[in-house]
């Protein structure tokens, strides 16, 4: 960790904490894990929770660190030391993917619900974009949201996550905007869902099959970015 004209002391304090956590927490136990073909997200999410480490650039009313770009760059290049790819893609979605549009766009009730468990460790979040035949284009999605009474429904699969942060086309009676929605905080409802299976390279990521015929209810008021017409 040489000088930088970026990372004062203070950034490479903190720089040093997440790497002697990957040296520790992390890397030393990834055959193991390798050979059980999952990695114990709950528990080493809340070992990293209770560091800080989830939350670095998020507002501290949520549990956040508050702090600079530089100090969330730092813990992403120690992402990248550790061994086993589905790890680090497990955690910078939860960091980086699932929680950035509750933080920019969600309302204080979603903050309080999801984005401060995500923070702290206590919830494990995930992104639901993938589609059959579509792979993960996020910019040509096909699935529709309708609203049913005081709840409103996704149709998507997928294995059953705390908190499901999805996007999907506006469909009739649909949120107005600029065609594109962003949901949070689903849960599985009379759902047909995908079986996992193991990637590579990024293996120790539990990742659905897309298709099937899942039906996923979200909470009312779980909209970001946009309001029902």
């Amino acid at each position: 960790m040489s000088d930088s004209i970026y990372f004062n002391k203070e950034h490479q304090m903190i720089r040093k904490a997440i790497r002697e956590f990957v040296d520790k927490e992390i890397n030393p136990h990834v055959e193991e894990w390798e050979e059980q073909k999952i990695s114990p997200l709950h528990t080493l999410f809340k070992k990293m929770g209770d560091l800080g480490f989830l939350g670095i650039r998020y507002d501290p009313k949520y549990g956040g660190q508050g702090l600079d770009y530089w100090y969330d760059l730092a813990f992403i290049e120690e992402m990248g030391r550790i061994t086993a790819g589905g790890v680090s893609m497990a955690i910078t979605v939860q960091t980086h993917m699932a929680t950035p549009a509750i933080n920019e766009f969600g309302s204080d009730f979603l903050k309080e619900t999801y984005l401060t468990k995500a923070i702290s460790g206590e919830m494990v979040s995930s992104i639901a974009v993938t589609e059959p035949g579509a792979g993960s284009d996020v910019s040509a999605l096909a699935t529709t949201a309708k609203k049913e009474g005081n709840h409103e429904f996704s149709r998507q699969t997928g294995l059953p996550e705390e908190c499901l942060c999805g996007g999907w086309k506006p469909g009739p009676g649909g949120p107005s905007g600029r065609g594109r929605s962003c949901r949070a905080g689903f849960g599985p409802h009379g759902s047909e869902r995908g079986s996992p299976f193991q990637g590579t390279p990024t293996r120790l990521k539990e990742t659905p099959h897309p298709g099937g015929n899942g039906v996923y209810r979200a909470r009312h008021g779980s909209l970001c970015g946009g309001s029902w017409t």
